[in-house]
């Protein structure tokens, strides 16, 4: 359980809860089953919660499947009233941590015994890079965007306009504030059930201004991802040149 704003949050055996002068369900349609379908049961009491205020987060720490120790986290965003996971990122392998409140930064210990049954200690929410010691190195950060496709309507279009056209992608505009070179993959599949095919990177830098390429794909997603020393991002507003492709399917 975990006070947020004068409001007390806590995951239940089977649904997230809250209490502001009654008990709430906390809606989630995001991932509900994912997080209770893949909770290891045997070591439930370990899971536990901290807050990050500055970025309206209240994040629940679970061992995941097999594991012992916590290795994945689940977060409520209360700003944004919206659900994400962690995928299981170094920073959410955590078994106990403080909020900023005390400290200025959150501190969290890690799950890997260093010897003696000691653990590292971590500071959160400061920096861009993973600081061990005197070692910095690079902390992953990507974002795949949802799927888009002449099928069932383009960027621009919500409904299906009844094409069954391949999704021809020639440019991709970026408009990030970022620091240090970045990539764009292009990430497709020609049908739900179908595995994805990935393009290689197109590595672009702050002052790229458009990324030409010739990828079709039938639904087709976007990752960028930064993954360099003190690499950092904010996303604008990125513009797509796409038209209708090929009219046939095909079988990966």
């Amino acid at each position: 359980m975990i006070e947020y704003d004068g409001i007390y949050y806590w995951c239940g055996v089977d649904r997230f809860l809250m209490y502001n002068g009654v008990v709430q369900e906390i809606p989630n349609d995001m991932n509900q089953n994912w997080f209770f379908d893949n909770l290891n049961y045997n070591q439930r009491q370990k899971v536990w919660a901290w807050k990050v205020p500055r970025f309206g987060e209240i994040w629940w720490f679970y061992p995941r499947g097999a594991a012992t120790e916590c290795t994945d986290a689940i977060i409520y965003n209360v700003r944004e009233k919206t659900w994400y996971d962690a995928g299981q990122a170094v920073g959410a392998q955590r078994s106990s941590g403080y909020f900023s409140n005390v400290f200025r930064f959150p501190v969290a210990g890690g799950t890997e015994d260093i010897g003696g049954g000691y653990v590292k200690l971590w500071q959160h929410e400061v920096g861009v890079n993973v600081v061990d010691g005197a070692a910095a190195s690079a902390l992953q950060s990507y974002f795949v965007t949802h799927d888009l496709s002449l099928v069932t309507g383009n960027p621009a279009q919500e409904s299906p306009i009844g094409d069954n056209f391949w999704t021809h992608l020639e440019r991709v505009e970026p408009d990030f504030l970022q620091v240090g070179d970045m990539n764009c993959y292009v990430i497709g599949r020609p049908y739900a059930q179908a595995p994805d095919v990935t393009s290689s990177a197109y590595q672009f830098s702050p002052t790229t201004t458009k990324i030409d390429m010739r990828e079709q794909r039938r639904e087709i997603r976007l990752q960028f991802e930064s993954n360099i020393i003190d690499g950092n991002y904010q996303m604008g507003r990125i513009l797509l040149s796409v038209d209708a492709g090929d009219v046939r399917g095909y079988t990966p």
